[in-house]
């Protein structure tokens, strides 16, 4: 089978930083949640098979979605910001197949994003830092399959997944820590032909 899918797409970061300026006070721990939402839209392949009312399967899945998060801190005068840049990866499937067609279904996998992430502090631009990685993330979700004909089917699926962070330490005389931890919440209708 394979199809499209596409909906709501909450995207964040927890980032825990050390950050070191001139004034008082001249080291600031924090952790924080920064985020944004918008939407999704990707493909979807897989095969899988029934045993009795057990279903098994494998499912592969793409996207090429631009979202982000921007945030602006005073005082101290940093600009920051994570931005996702698409994915792909797979998940197994089981689940309960109904003797009309329908499918319930648990999903886990692996999935491998990009993302660039940006950190302005103080007036000397060559040592900001605009950074892209790709990260391997955990993704775990719930969902559902109806058929409309006997080859047609709509999809409901709900997942969560959380990614490797990202750190690294700025290179100013009065150097600041940074660790995002990425994740993503995925809310998506889909539509798909066997």
């Amino acid at each position: 089978y394979a199809g499209a899918q596409g909906g709501d797409n909450r995207f964040g970061s927890r980032l825990d930083a050390i950050q070191r300026q001139a004034e008082v006070p001249q080291v600031t721990q924090f952790r924080t949640d920064f985020g944004g939402r918008g939407t999704q839209f990707g493909a979807f392949a897989g095969y899988g098979h029934r045993f009795g009312p057990v279903y098994a399967g494998i499912e592969v899945e793409s996207d090429a979605d631009n979202m982000a998060w921007y945030h602006e801190k005073q005082p101290g005068g940093r600009t920051f910001s994570t931005e996702w840049r698409g994915s792909y990866g797979a998940s197994l499937r089981l689940g309960y197949a109904t003797r009309y067609g329908g499918l319930l279904y648990l999903r886990g996998g692996r999935i491998k994003a990009r993302f660039a992430t940006t950190y302005v502090k103080g007036e000397n631009a060559s040592a900001w830092v605009d950074r892209n990685d790709t990260r391997n993330g955990s993704r775990f979700g719930v969902g559902m399959d109806v058929p409309l004909t006997k080859a047609v089917f709509v999809r409901l699926d709900y997942s969560v997944t959380h990614f490797g962070a990202i750190a690294f330490t700025t290179t100013q005389a009065r150097a600041d820590q940074l660790h995002f931890a990425n994740w993503q919440y995925l809310m998506r209708i889909g539509a798909g032909r066997s």
